[in-house]
């Protein structure tokens, strides 16, 4: 990107550094004890985080997320820095990465504590979109959080639409009905996973979700839900009840 002046390299180059960086700078996440292993990875996963380096040292660390299907128009990202520089870099890397993916929309948060980086922000051509009032608090004291956006449309040279995104881009298919249905409820288990990733990756199933705009790609990467199970980000019930019975057994 013309006028850089910082070096970006991936987040895994240097995990000790970058977790450093920001637990000195947890408060721009909404944190006020330091960030272990599992939240940094929950803020700032290493497969789409980066570390901005001003010599050798880390000047921002930057998260960017957006959906696959081209028919998501939103991107987001979190930017750690101290500096107007490093935030400046960073909305340049987003913005850019976010056009080259025809996104006409990126969006981050911020606590509202945090007013030096706001203001840097909306004189990036940011607005504030929504605020929850009373959402974050600070040495006793209660603020708003902000999500802020930024619309990429008018930037673009060409009309960003998807025309193909329609009824009928894939053939229906003829499914018989069970003459009798029978339902039962219980909770996920492990084994569930490869059934519905085969269920959730059926052509009908993605053309029902999205009229066709994700064009053969998965909804959702297989695993992903047994993913967040493992991490405990998810819960399942038949987990739980597992857990309940092997704590009653110990006792």
């Amino acid at each position: 990107m013309p006028g850089t002046l910082l070096q970006v390299i991936p987040l895994s180059s240097d995990i000790d550094a970058g977790r450093d960086f920001l637990n000195a700078r947890c408060l721009q996440v909404g944190h006020v004890l330091p960030l272990n292993d599992k939240r940094l990875d929950e803020y700032f996963p290493s497969e789409r985080s980066f570390l901005l380096l001003q010599g050798k040292k880390p000047a921002a660390i930057l998260s960017y997320f957006s959906k696959k299907e081209k028919g998501s128009a939103m991107a987001r990202f979190i930017a750690v820095t101290n500096s107007r520089t490093g935030l400046r870099e960073c909305v340049g890397k987003v913005e850019e990465t976010a056009m080259a993916q025809e996104k006409m929309i990126v969006h981050t948060s911020v606590p509202g504590y945090d007013k030096e980086k706001v203001g840097w922000l909306r004189s990036m051509g940011y607005a504030i979109c929504a605020s929850l009032p009373e959402t974050v608090s600070l040495h006793g004291r209660r603020y708003d959080w902000h999500l802020l956006y930024r619309d990429l449309t008018g930037r673009y040279s060409f009309k960003v639409r998807r025309a193909y995104a329609k009824a009928g881009l894939y053939p229906q298919v003829e499914v018989r009905k069970p003459e009798k249905v029978k339902l039962k409820v219980r909770g996920y288990r492990p084994e569930d996973r490869e059934p519905l990733d085969r269920l959730a990756s059926h052509q009908m199933v993605i053309r029902g979700i999205g009229s066709g705009v994700f064009e053969g790609l998965y909804p959702w990467p297989s695993g992903g839900y047994q993913a967040m199970v493992d991490s405990g980000r998810e819960k399942s019930p038949s987990l739980e009840r597992s857990h309940s019975l092997q704590a009653t057994c110990r006792s």
